[in-house]
């Protein structure tokens, strides 16, 4: 009686050590304070990979392209975390640990409707179109108006 007890023990003391040893993170790391929270609204799924994200704060939108297609790029409802000022930089996806390479193009829009004609407009005149080349065919595409989501 006297070793199964004692065997019941080490097994619960094992269980309880080898249980705190996880690589899991049960809580989001600190946002530094000059960093802004969005999420991935919409996108544009074609070359230029163009889309919109909502700020969690004031539900404000801003439109967003990648800089690299061959990098990981965030997806529909994702998480974003950096500075969402115009111009180049790099936003972190806490979801798939990684950092996009993007250029904010347009920012402080206020409503989803203005948000889907500011990416119409930037689909249509795509400021990296002078490397694209053979990336883009030659019949674009007249987006007008995306329908209404």
């Amino acid at each position: 009686m006297k070793k199964v007890l004692t065997y019941v023990v080490v097994v619960i003391l094992g269980v309880v050590v080898l249980s705190g040893c996880t690589k899991r993170r049960y809580y989001d790391p600190p946002i530094d304070k000059n960093k802004e929270v969005a999420y991935v609204d919409y996108f544009y799924d074609d070359y230029p990979y163009v889309f919109i994200v909502k700020f969690e704060y004031d539900g404000r939108y801003a439109i967003v392209t990648t800089l690299n297609e061959d990098e990981y790029l965030p997806i529909l409802g994702e998480r974003l975390i950096g500075n969402f000022s115009v111009g180049k930089k790099s936003i972190y996806v806490p979801k798939g640990n990684f950092y996009a390479r993007v250029d904010v193009l347009e920012t402080n829009i206020r409503t989803q409707r203005e948000a889907d004609n500011a990416l119409a407009y930037w689909v249509d005149n795509d400021p990296y179109a002078s490397f694209a080349g053979a990336m883009r065919s030659k019949a674009k595409p007249d987006i007008k108006m995306l329908p209404k989501r």
